[in-house]
Order: C-alpha cells, then sequence, then structure tokens
C-alpha cells in the first residue's frame, strides 16, 4: 500500500527508484507518510515487516507564524501556492495533481499536514526506512532526520529536493 503526497498523483512511480515494492511493505509520500504514521499509532499494520517514509511531511519546529501564513497564502491563490509548492518541490507535471484544487476539503487537509504533531510510536518488529533528501525546501529537514534517526534507518540523498529527484541545474 502507498500514500501520496498532498495534491500527487501515481507518487510511488515518481519514488520507483527507492520504493521495496516486495510483499508487506507500506510507504508515504510527504502528506502520505503523515498517513500511514497515523495507520501504525492505531496498530492497524497486520502483517506489515517494513514501513518506508518518503520526505515526510515534518513541521513540527516550525512557527505558527509561518504555518498560518502558508494558509493564508493557499486562501488567497490556490493555484499560485501550488505552482509554487511544484517549483520548489520538484515536482514533475505528469505527479501534479492540479483537480485537487477543486475539491472542497483541501484548505482543511493542508492545515492537517501543515500542523501534524509527530510523535514517538513503538514499531517493535517494523523495519523503519526514511528518505530525505538533502536539498528540500519544503520540510523542516533537520527537525525530521533528528526525529527519525531514533526509529530507524534515515538516507539523506545527496542532490535531490523534495521529490527525491536531482535539481536540474
Amino acid at each position: 500500500m502507498f500514500w501520496d503526497g498532498f495534491c500527487i498523483k501515481n507518487g510511488k512511480q515518481l519514488l520507483g527508484k527507492y520504493r521495496d515494492l516486495a510483499p508487506l511493505r507500506i510507504g508515504g509520500f510527504s502528506y502520505g507518510a503523515q498517513q500511514v504514521w497515523e495507520l501504525l499509532k492505531k496498530g492497524g499494520t497486520g502483517r506489515i515487516v517494513k514501513v518506508q517514509l518518503f520526505s515526510p511531511a515534518y513541521f513540527d519546529s516550525l512557527s505558527d507564524r509561518w504555518k498560518k501564513l502558508n494558509l493564508e497564502r493557499f486562501k488567497q491563490d490556490r493555484e499560485g501556492y501550488l505552482k509554487e509548492f511544484y517549483r520548489r518541490a520538484l515536482i514533475p507535471p505528469k505527479y501534479q495533481n492540479w483537480e485537487c484544487l477543486h475539491r472542497q476539503e483541501m484548505e482543511e487537509e493542508l492545515k492537517k499536514l501543515l500542523t501534524y504533531r509527530w510523535k514517538k510510536i513503538d514499531l517493535t518488529g517494523l523495519d523503519l526506512e526514511v528518505y530525505l533528501g538533502e536539498r528540500d525546501r519544503i520540510i523542516d529537514l533537520e527537525g525530521a532526520y533528528q526525529f527519525f534517526k531514533k526509529l530507524g534507518r534515515v538516507y539523506l540523498i545527496k542532490g535531490v529536493g523534495h521529490s527525491l529527484l536531482p535539481e536540474k541545474r
């Protein structure tokens, strides 16, 4: 099972290079990583043996003011906000989900994403892998690294951003 990021489609193909496709694995990209974490918190993993989180949407250490400003920018210009997000996250056009702009609940979803609080959970019996882009300009990279390094293996991929794709220079 795989959960996509905020306004992303087919994220599992975007991350194909890193994904473990064997049975009994679950994963999530960005906002999707928060959804995987919620499933783990509820104990809904069944026979899962490996969890992969790709650029998990980690904003815990960013100020409430920063989060509020992001929500305001989204309210004022959804399309402009999303265009800037895709640009900064290096999301190729074929993975951009512009239809999400027309969904009524998008503002609430963004608020949930930005205000999500990551809490340590018991991962006994699970193999956790976290993939972070060295040049990620979306999440709190250092905060994510510090949080997840105590819970599993963290891979810091050089020369890539939030999408885990190389930046074009």
